[in-house]
């Protein structure tokens, strides 16, 4: 594929599929500003990479790996540990209870790198 379809398919990717990037990055490092920045730094490293970097597999399951990555890199900067209190009183992005949403974060966060 060249660079202009790639291009045009990581930017409908971004459209459509943004709100479950930034629920996993939330999960990851537990600060939705920080989630919103390890999306953004995410898609921007694919941007650069697009052509030089992607390995077999689709578009999504490349953007994925980087955007977790991302959201790890986010998390380890900031000791990995949360960046918010567990009793953190918020509306999760998909409206469950705050209790259920943190232990669902911590096993995610929990995954093994791959």
């Amino acid at each position: 594929m060249d660079r202009k379809r790639l291009t045009a398919e990581l930017e409908r990717l971004y459209r459509t599929e943004y709100p479950s990037f930034l629920r996993v990055a939330i999960a990851v490092t537990g600060d939705e500003a920080a989630a919103h920045d390890a999306v953004q730094e995410g898609f921007a490293r694919a941007l650069k990479s697009l052509r030089t970097s992607r390995a077999a597999g689709t578009l999504e399951a490349w953007v994925w790996q980087i955007v977790v990555n991302a959201a790890r890199s986010v998390r380890s900067e900031h000791g990995g540990t949360r960046l918010v209190p567990e009793d953190a009183a918020f509306v999760t992005a998909n409206g469950s209870d705050a209790g259920v949403d943190a232990t669902v974060r911590t096993w995610v966060a929990a995954l093994p790198e791959r």
